[in-house]
């Protein structure tokens, strides 16, 4: 680990971000430089005692309070699994692999458009070791100023940028992964006792990637990777859960809505979610089986009309304000009916 300039931690209080610090000590890395290219699958294989895991992260809009609802809606058998803005991967490793829902040597495909979060899933799967030796390090204690000192690493391997996602994400506020234009943008969270190396769970994760491509990419990048039309007695399930597209300033209960809907410092616009919908159309005439999750905005039903659409309530804990977290609605687009057998819709 690089040492950085001696820091005082009221300098750098909880009210202060990412922005103000100086760019001399915000060297990042090219991308090409920390992220492994693409490999093909090659399949999921259980093992005779399958050990479960839960996601490695706490994802702002991530689905694990939600997993009681979109279980009863994912294919009971899929062959081929596809995640474009997989964030925390709450439904692949709580329902597609815990519950053996990818069959024996099926093949999934998860990417997103951070950079960082591939990187640290790759070292998941490929490294853990080398994780996990990094997060023994004494620079990631669990206190205020190594928080930001941590932020402001110069991060010269790949090992460094995937350790500091990890340990930043388990010591931030309510434990979320949040990015702005200045980067890593959620305060240091006074949590009691985090567990920022957590062998068992790290292993367990390891479990669960083999075998599994994890790349960097947009979500379009799933069309490239999928087959091109869906095999004959096969199911392709492919789920996106992308940054969501804004609601107003009240929901419509009156409640004050904080809504974050970006997590890569490039944001996600409203034209994303356009040609979002039109991958999902195209995917649609491949015959896959597809999943999206989205806001509760008109904007949303006009892009996904003549699909099966869902409204459910989700709690959201992005905001530092708890009277601001109540439950809103959210909407499931599905190019399927569960209650008919999973049947495509015409």
């Amino acid at each position: 680990m690089v040492a950085v300039a001696p820091l005082s931690a009221p300098k750098y209080r909880l009210s202060l971000r990412l922005s103000l610090i100086p760019e001399t000590y915000r060297e990042e890395l090219p991308t090409s430089s920390f992220v492994r290219p693409f490999s093909q699958p090659t399949g999921i294989h259980y093992p005779d005692r399958l050990v479960k895991t839960r996601p490695p992260f706490s994802w702002v809009g991530g689905k694990r309070q939600l997993l009681p609802v979109l279980r009863d809606w994912v294919p009971p058998k899929i062959d081929i699994y596809g995640e474009p803005c997989v964030g925390g991967g709450a439904l692949f490793f709580n329902c597609v692999f815990n519950e053996r829902r990818l069959v024996e040597g099926g093949l999934a495909y998860l990417s997103d458009r951070n950079a960082d979060l591939i990187n640290d899933y790759q070292f998941l799967r490929d490294d853990p070791k080398a994780l996990m030796k990094e997060l023994s390090r004494p620079e990631y204690a669990n206190n205020e100023l190594a928080y930001w000192k941590v932020l402001l690493f110069h991060l010269r391997t790949p090992v460094e940028r995937a350790a500091r996602l990890h340990y930043l994400q388990k010591t931030s506020h309510t434990g979320l992964y949040r990015e702005t234009k200045e980067g890593f943008d959620v305060p240091f969270g006074h949590r009691a006792n985090p567990k920022i190396m957590d062998k068992r769970r790290i292993m367990a994760l390891h479990q669960a990637l083999q075998g599994v491509a994890v790349f960097h990419g947009g979500f379009e990048d799933v069309l490239k990777k999928l087959p091109k039309t869906c095999p004959k007695g096969k199911t392709v399930f492919v789920y996106f859960d992308p940054p969501y597209i804004p609601l107003p300033k009240k929901s419509q209960a009156g409640r004050r809505v904080t809504s974050f809907t970006s997590y890569t410092k490039d944001g996600f616009t409203l034209q994303d979610q356009r040609k979002l919908a039109q991958v999902f159309r195209i995917c649609h005439e491949r015959g896959f089986h597809i999943m999206a999750s989205n806001s509760n905005s008109p904007l949303v039903s006009k892009l996904y009309a003549g699909f099966n659409i869902q409204t459910i309530l989700a709690t959201r804990k992005s905001s530092c304000k708890p009277a601001t977290r109540g439950p809103i609605p959210e909407t499931v687009i599905m190019n399927y009916r569960p209650e008919d057998g999973f049947r495509l819709v015409s």
